[in-house]
């Protein structure tokens, strides 16, 4: 895992701490019981959908985009279901 890698990690975990991320990121899509794929702003989106297609178990995933400098310092996406094989 890269340093900004490690640092987003612990971001977020930090920011989960506090009532108000909570808050907002519940309604920007992020829910506990969800796998979460960690992806940093600039990161190719092939990358990250490897990363979510090893995660998953076919079911939702949440991919948590670190973003330094902004007011939240994170965007939320949902990959919903895969369609059966």
């Amino acid at each position: 895992m890269s340093e900004i890698a490690w640092r987003a990690a612990h971001d977020f975990a930090r920011r989960l701490r506090d009532p108000r991320f909570r808050r907002f990121a519940r309604t920007a899509g992020y829910r506990p019981d969800r796998d979460l794929v960690l992806a940093l702003e600039h990161e190719p989106v092939r990358h990250v959908l490897d990363r979510v297609e090893e995660q998953s178990d076919g079911g939702p995933v949440t991919v948590v985009v670190y973003r330094p400098g902004t007011e939240r310092g994170f965007s939320f996406v949902e990959v919903g279901d895969r369609p059966a094989a």
